[in-house]
């Protein structure tokens, strides 16, 4: 059984954090296929735009194709502007792009992406007669789905024509529902099986990343952005340090993006940049406690990812985040609430036995419920009952 996926992105050189819960689940599933190839669509860079800025540069010098074992990573370039889901046509340029790569007909195809990817994945299903599920993860419902009244047309043919539709959390699944009639079943990304295994080193790794062995250290993980509420954190971690009484503590921030000025100015914050998937458990294990305050999500992986190894996460109860963040496993913030936010720095600075409690119990939950290996059985099992089904 050949598969075919499209996904939004997948890490490479340039950007090895792009898609990296993508890689984990393709990881799991390749050993039980013949082949899987991952189609990811790249922004095309006209002559002399990828010399304007890093980031376009990085761009520019993605990799066209990247082969690993039986995964074949194809990155067909597209063309695309600023604010394309609401002013442009992403969906057909990128059908175009991957149409150019003359690919053989798969036995099955998954989108990874509701919008406009899913529908892409229609197209290009019925054009070759197979079946075609899709996993949706936040912001492609949240926001893309809802952007114009065509790409909401869209995402709703999508979805309601699909074999089978996945959701990666329950709210995401109920706001589904809602607006297409169709309920996906609830199945998210998985973690690596080692990362749930593997004794925890929190002393190694502060060593290795040269942070001091004592005193407490907040995490967090994503793209360093308003929408990641990483504007709020900024404004929370000056509130905590200027307390009277304030535990010391450090902030590691582990990722890219707009807002990197505005915490090189605060002196209780380290920033690591882009990491590589496999150099992001250190930081993990280094940690005390993830700190994600973000304005919108589906079910963040770095939740799951911060609960493998055993550190309690603090969130705001969006998008399906209450699937695995409570009072018994971390903290539940009130979206955009400074108080909220404050208070869980504060609780988790303090140190208590609770502290360690939470993380535990957050770990159990997510090595019960979210292994990549798991994961991967479920999907590689749907896909055996659609083929079977549709001949």
């Amino acid at each position: 059984m050949t598969v075919l996926w499209i996904a939004h992105g997948y890490p490479c050189p340039q950007f090895p954090g792009l898609g990296a819960f993508i890689k984990v689940q393709a990881q799991a599933l390749a050993p039980t296929l013949p082949h899987l190839d991952i189609v990811t669509p790249v922004s095309a860079m006209p002559w002399g735009i990828g010399q304007l800025s890093p980031r376009w540069r990085r761009v520019s010098e993605m990799p066209a194709i990247e082969q690993g074992g039986n995964v074949t990573v194809h990155r067909p370039r597209y063309f695309a502007h600023p604010h394309e889901n609401r002013f442009g046509l992403p969906h057909r340029f990128m059908l175009r792009a991957i149409r150019g790569l003359g690919l053989a007909r798969p036995a099955i195809m998954h989108a990874h992406c509701g919008v406009p990817h899913g529908w892409v994945a229609l197209q290009l299903a019925r054009e070759w007669g197979v079946p075609y599920a899709m996993t949706l993860l936040g912001s492609d419902v949240a926001v893309f789905a809802k952007a114009t009244a065509g790409a909401r047309q869209r995402f709703v043919e999508s979805v309601r024509s699909a074999d089978a539709v996945f959701a990666v959390g329950s709210r995401l699944a109920d706001e589904t529902e809602v607006m297409t009639g169709r309920r996906p079943d609830v199945l998210h990304y998985g973690v690596r099986e080692d990362w749930l295994t593997a004794p925890r080193d929190k002393s190694g790794a502060r060593a290795r990343l040269g942070l001091p062995n004592d005193g407490f250290i907040g995490l967090f993980v994503g793209q360093l952005s308003v929408a990641k509420g990483v504007a709020d954190l900024a404004r929370a971690i000056k509130q905590f340090s200027a307390g009277d009484g304030a535990a010391p503590a450090q902030w590691l921030f582990v990722g890219d993006g707009p807002l990197r000025a505005m915490l090189e100015e605060l002196p209780t914050c380290r920033l690591a940049g882009a990491v590589d998937h496999l150099a992001l458990r250190d930081y993990y294990d280094a940690a005390d406690a993830l700190f994600l305050p973000s304005h919108q999500e589906g079910l963040p992986t770095v939740t799951l990812e911060a609960g493998s190894r055993g550190l309690p996460v603090a969130a705001t109860d969006v998008g399906s985040v209450r699937d695995v963040v409570s009072a018994d496993t971390g903290w539940l913030l009130r979206p955009r609430n400074n108080d909220d936010l404050l208070q869980a720095m504060r609780a988790a600075a303090a140190g208590s036995e609770a502290l360690g409690s939470r993380g535990d119990r957050l770990f159990q939950i997510v090595r019960t419920t979210y292994s990549a290996a798991t994961n991967a059985a479920t999907v590689r099992e749907r896909y055996a009952t659609l083929c079977k089904a549709l001949g």
